[in-house]
């Protein structure tokens, strides 16, 4: 009788192993290989590897889509030991991402019992979090702003304990999770205007000890911004005063604004619940929202939840491309997932009828599923651009070895972005094959990024095959390619073209100058005007 009660006094531990286990099996099935990886991933490895070298430490991470603004290192430093460990196989990263996401559970699950005192919605938002479809892609995203979802949770958790519960402590990690959340993603600086807008709404109380305590950490965290500001000549600030002083980039038109975050909100209340059509997904929210507020006896709690999933509203104000990254939706998925854990606790209570929560959670889970296996079990959907993932990268760089016959060859690309050849830069620098060199680069000359590959202008001879790669064109313009393959017709006989996935890769024979003088070739005026314009469309670059 005593082991009994013990295991059912346990019994909460139990299922929040079985849910973490699940959200494990959900984001590591089909995972080698099959995880979004273009230009971004391949440029953040190179850096890693710098630092791991000790040629290049980082005080600035990333880009942001503000030129001259950056987010915070962190991200690097992070990989660095999963790089080294795994030998920069970026399988090793997609790991680290779906580990890192499974924090989120644990994190819901305190959350939720730390706010309503009740272990069975923690147990219900822990499970929510676990098969959240847009989780399961922020997961397999090796990217900064996958951080954020779980950085962010902290920043709120913090907030909640301090300015709600009136806890010192929660100060503390209030300052942890801003200053994490700010090296994932820069734009959470505006974190600091909720913290003001918070302070008003509770009035809290301030001990000067944890004051200092989350001022010391959030000095430590954010060391490395000011350290690079110094550096820079104060460079990002310049560039943040520029960019709020251009009315180009403000958008003061209240329909479209509301139209663009609506839109945002709908598409993360879909990918993280999917139970309705996308179409009626605000209502049904609108409804939740509804009925925890007239039936919820902490008015405090409902208005914290609520400011929470709008928080990201005022920045719609502004016209920057993060906004159209639906990496915003991490900075309030732990809201949504609150409101709705305890919703679908409060229609069990209220109607005495446990199957009712159970009917919702299972159609929640299946509904995720299915989303699951409409993309073949591979969540890159919400943040891929384009449809690269490393198992293509891979097929590419054994197919272009395997044609040549172990013969040298070069290698030009249509890349996304143009004329930046860092994707293959480190593929073919990284993935192992048992060759003696590497292929030569025949575009033009590289100077944003590292270049691991020798340059055509190198050679010691003449190298007759070319690898033309074709990456997916979404965001360049239409022409690249057009202008690409019209050069090289001047140049090479096409032997043979090969689709892997979005990617097309054609094998060219290059042409004797006699031949060439023969070659029968549909001149174009306008592609012979856009290539004077910019010569880098050219892949045989030999001085």
């Amino acid at each position: 009788m005593n082991i009994f009660i013990i295991n059912k006094k346990k019994l909460h531990i139990y299922i929040l192993i079985f849910i973490v286990l699940l959200g494990f099996l959900l984001r590591i099935y089909n995972i080698k290989d099959n995880f979004f990886f273009a230009y971004d991933q391949a440029r953040d490895a190179q850096r890693i590897q710098e630092i791991a070298r000790g040629k290049d430490f980082k005080l600035l991470g990333p880009e942001t889509d503000i030129p001259g603004l950056f987010h915070g290192p962190l991200f690097y430093y992070l990989l660095l030991p999963i790089y080294v460990f795994s030998s920069f196989d970026p399988n090793g990263a997609a790991i680290f991402f779906i580990l890192f996401d499974l924090l989120g559970i644990f994190l819901m699950y305190v959350f939720g019992k730390r706010m309503t005192n009740n272990k069975t919605i923690g147990l219900i938002a822990a499970l929510l979090w676990a098969i959240s479809y847009q989780q399961l892609n922020f997961a397999r995203f090796i990217s900064n702003v996958s951080l954020l979802s779980v950085f962010s949770l902290i920043f709120f958790y913090g907030t909640f304990l301090f300015f709600v519960q009136k806890k010192q402590f929660g100060l503390v990690i209030t300052s942890i999770g801003l200053a994490l959340s700010i090296h994932a993603n820069f734009i959470c600086i505006y974190f600091i205007l909720l913290l003001v807008l918070f302070y008003f709404i509770y009035k809290p109380s301030f001990k000067k000890q944890y004051c200092f305590y989350a001022a010391t950490i959030v000095c430590i965290l954010l060391s490395p911004f000011v350290l690079s500001e110094i550096k820079r000549q104060f460079l990002g600030l310049k560039t943040i005063f520029t960019f709020f002083s251009n009315d180009s980039h403000s958008s003061f038109q209240p329909a479209d604004n509301i139209i663009k975050f609506t839109d945002r909100l709908n598409d993360s209340i879909t990918y993280n619940f999917s139970l309705f059509p996308k179409w009626i997904n605000i209502a049904w929210f609108s409804f939740m929202g509804f009925f925890i507020y007239r039936f919820s006896r902490e008015k405090k709690l409902i208005i914290f939840l609520l400011l929470w999933i709008f928080s990201t509203a005022p920045l719609f104000i502004f016209n920057s491309g993060i906004l159209n990254s639906p990496s915003l939706n991490g900075i309030t998925t732990g809201g949504m997932i609150l409101i709705v854990a305890i919703t679908i606790y409060s229609i069990g209570k209220s109607s005495r009828a446990i199957v009712i929560p159970g009917i919702i959670l299972f159609l929640i889970l299946i509904s995720n599923i299915l989303l699951l296996k409409n993309d073949s079990f591979i969540p890159i959907r919400l943040f891929a651009y384009q449809n690269s993932t490393f198992k293509r990268v891979k097929e590419i760089v054994s197919y272009t070895y395997s044609r040549s016959q172990n013969k040298q060859f070069g290698i030009c690309s249509v890349s996304n972005p143009l004329f930046i050849n860092t994707l293959w830069s480190f593929a073919y620098s990284n993935i192992k094959k048992k060759i003696n060199s590497l292929p030569y680069w025949t575009g033009p000359k590289q100077v944003l990024n590292i270049n691991r590959l020798p340059y055509l202008r190198e050679a010691s001879k003449q190298i007759e095959t070319i690898f033309l790669i074709i990456e997916p064109n979404g965001g360049i313009p239409h022409y690249a390619q057009s202008a690409t393959q019209y050069l090289l017709d001047k140049q090479t006989i096409l032997k043979e073209q090969k689709k892997f996935g979005d990617f097309i890769v054609e094998e060219r024979i290059l042409l004797n100058p006699e031949a060439v003088s023969l070659k029968q070739i549909k001149e174009s005026k306008n592609l012979d005007l856009i290539i004077s314009h910019e010569p880098r469309f050219s892949c045989y670059v030999t001085d």
